[in-house]
């Protein structure tokens, strides 16, 4: 509402566009905050407009879900943390259970919310449970005092005591039809009553050799689910006791279980910080996706009734509401490019070609940053070095799996049989002819691609291992980096080393490349610098400082006249190749920058990531950057990283709030291309963005009407 009503008589406004995400990113529709500490607990109520929620600091709050906003003040008794809540069929009261063993039941149908307390258990309330009937007229307590408990809530009067665990009693549940009450316990089994004579119905389940966390009954009452801190989901018959399958999550606690309505679809929560959705139609083994994550572990998830919805509640004080499409490939996309390691651009720069954690080598058309190909895959690990010949026909890959392959740039397919033995940096000589692999037992294997064999020149040998290698532009040359901190060169014709090794850094040279005249070459290593040496003289010509990481990667522009370097501390920097001075610093990766290269024009540095992005960048707007122009946009929206969450003006002025679920898909200028299946786009509405003492400017002269 207030910006629709202001923005009219605004200039000069921050605009924010979101691809491929729904409001804050993947699946996540919004995040509900105003708990101070861990929410526990969450439950919708049946008709679906309702959330209710309950915290370790002592609250129930209930949220509405067409507006976000909290329908009352927080409930609160006195009695410590909730561990659970939950609504009456009919919506008209909700029970909480605290630390202290009491049972609160709020009535929050008309007027103001009165309080019922239920007493007689002697340890905390750990779940709670109505009966199914439309009034929900039994509520089933579980406790840490080893017992379940039944109350009449017309007389609010406790009607039984459940003994027989030996242990804390963690979660209880009705079945759809009211007949069974199942109950789930630290002695790690599982028990079934019949609801009405309170009598076990058959022997305990026992298979979990953990503590039963949450348990849960299918639409149909056929199966029961139970989650176990022992990191599995066991699904069993209910009328039988049978186990019928073991679903395995990530050897961390489960903490909740829940069937969608249809029945189809499985929620888990509590291994770490992920949402886990399980289909139930696909083999056990295969079937889990994760929906998203919170920043702390999930305690508690819930579908709403109709299943369009998902709650989660979390030790990061926040409830968030998913989207529950349950498409898997939508799903998917969120972890689709998890790790960047390498990026080469072809020599008429229309492909950039990336290796990813993911077991998969992708092609990218540079114009557009659609894929050319699906993923290419056939590696068994994770892909940690790629190269493309300079005609554009042949791309490499290596991969922690041990093999390089072969790909053909023009159809995707697969060139021969893999390679035996990694390699930590691959490239092709300028001629396409052979293929240069930096093994990982300290020598450089150089195979004969025309051939199809092991060229008759080398193995070329190091002290240490080899860490990065590089042609010089008329294929003269051979360089390769190593883990001590040498630069080694060597004929590429004849495998002779032309002299002694470059000590260029105190450890690692992760990247080096020759400079288009042949003249010099630059150097990025575990000491944060990079080097330029003099070849013909043989001795250092710059040393251009800045990073606060090991530099990963260093590239010369074609012109000669630009150093761009990626690193650890997750910037892209341009430098002036002649002078050596620091030229613009590119913050917006959210993890290491693993590669950088420029396109052949120089009018664009691209960059790959840790973060799973590939971000094209603007060289003449980076060059910006480095104006004092308090007026110019582009700087001060990209010439700090974030801070806390803010984007910071040029005097640390607060201009934007950026929520955490949007930060790691930010896409500011002169970042110009961002490969990514989502984004959030910032830009300012006007030429000038004003800020400062000249914020007021902001108002139309129409404003004042």
């Amino acid at each position: 509402m207030v910006y629709q009503v202001f923005s009219p008589l605004c200039t000069g406004l921050i605009s924010v566009e979101t691809v491929g995400l729904n409001h804050h990113g993947g699946r996540l529709v919004t995040t509900l905050i105003g708990h101070t500490r861990s929410v526990n607990t969450v439950s919708y109520s049946n008709s679906g407009r309702l959330v209710v929620s309950g915290s370790s600091d002592g609250s129930v709050r209930i949220w509405d879900m067409w507006t976000g906003a909290e329908t009352t003040s927080p409930l609160r008794s006195g009695d410590g943390a909730v561990y659970s809540v939950t609504f009456a069929p009919d919506g008209r009261s909700v029970a909480s259970g605290t630390d202290t063993g009491i049972v609160c039941v709020w009535s929050i149908s008309a007027g103001p919310v009165s309080e019922r307390r239920l007493t007689g258990h002697s340890g905390s309330v750990l779940s709670l449970a109505f009966s199914p009937d439309s009034a929900g007229s039994l509520l089933a307590s579980a406790s840490r005092d080893y017992t379940l408990r039944l109350w009449d809530l017309d007389t609010s009067q406790q009607i039984a005591v459940l003994s027989g665990h030996t242990d804390e009693v963690n979660a209880v549940t009705f079945s759809p039809d009211g007949s069974l009450l199942a109950s789930g316990s630290s002695d790690q089994t599982i028990q079934l009553w019949y609801a009405e004579t309170r009598e076990t119905a058959c022997e305990p389940l026992l298979g979990h050799s953990s503590w039963i966390s949450s348990l849960a009954f299918s639409p149909d009452g056929m199966t029961l689910a139970s989650a176990s801190y022992d990191a599995t989901i066991m699904l069993w018959n209910s009328q039988t006791g049978r186990n019928n399958a073991t679903l395995r999550g990530r050897r961390l606690p489960i903490r909740a279980v829940q069937f969608s309505p249809d029945g189809q679809s499985l929620l888990s929560s509590g291994d770490n910080d992920n949402v886990r959705l399980w289909d139930l139609n696909q083999p056990v083994g295969d079937a889990s996706v994760i929906l998203g994550k919170h920043s702390n572990c999930v305690m508690s998830a819930t579908f709403s009734s109709n299943g369009l919805w998902i709650a989660s509640a979390s030790a990061d004080n926040t409830i968030r509401i998913w989207n529950a499409d349950n498409d898997r490939a939508a799903v998917q996309l969120a972890s689709d490019t998890k790790y960047l390691h390498s990026l080469v651009i072809s020599a008429d720069g229309s492909l950039f070609v990336s290796g990813s954690h993911d077991h998969s080598v992708y092609l990218w058309e540079s114009s557009s940053g659609e894929h050319r190909f699906p993923p290419l895959l056939g590696h068994t690990n994770a892909v940690n070095a790629v190269a493309i010949s300079q005609d554009g026909h042949l791309i490499a890959s290596a991969s922690y799996d041990n093999t390089v392959r072969l790909w053909n740039a023009g159809t995707g397919q697969s060139v021969g049989d893999p390679l035996e033995g990694g390699a930590r940096a691959l490239v092709f000589s300028p001629d396409a002819r052979y293929l240069v692999l930096a093994s990982y037992d300290k020598t450089i294997r150089i195979w004969d691609v025309l051939m199809g064999e092991t060229s008759a020149i080398g193995p070329l040998v190091s002290d240490s291992d080899i860490l990065s290698v590089t042609f010089s532009v008329d294929g003269q040359l051979l360089a390769a980096g190593d883990k001590n901190g040498c630069l080694h060169l060597w004929r590429a014709n004849t495998g002779q080393q032309v002299r002694e090794p470059f000590v260029a850094h105190e450890s690692g040279v992760h990247s080096a490349e020759f400079s288009p005249d042949g003249a010099h070459i630059v150097s990025g290593g575990s000491d944060k610098v990079l080097c330029v040496w003099n070849l013909s003289t043989g001795h250092q010509a710059l040393i251009l400082e800045g990073h606060t990481a090991a530099v990963n990667s260093v590239a010369y522009s074609r012109d000669g006249q630009l150093i761009g370097s990626g690193s650890w501390d997750k910037t892209v920097r341009l430098w002036d190749a002649r002078t050596g001075i620091q030229i613009s610093v590119l913050h917006g990766h959210g993890n290491w920058v693993g590669s950088v290269a420029f396109t052949p024009t120089a009018h664009s540095i691209v960059s790959c990531s840790g973060d799973g992005t590939v971000r094209v960048w603007d060289v003449e707007a980076a060059r910006a950057l480095s104006s004092n122009n308090q007026n110019n946009t582009v700087a001060l929206l990209t010439s700090t990283d974030l801070h806390q969450g803010w984007l910071l003006g040029h005097m640390d002025e607060l201009l934007l709030w950026v929520p955490p679920d949007y930060r790691s898909y930010l896409h500011v200028p002169p970042c110009n291309i961002y490969i990514s299946h989502r984004r959030v786009i910032v830009t300012v509405d006007t030429e000038c963005l004003h800020a400062g003492e000249g914020w007021t400017a902001c108002w139309r002269t129409s404003a004042s009407r």
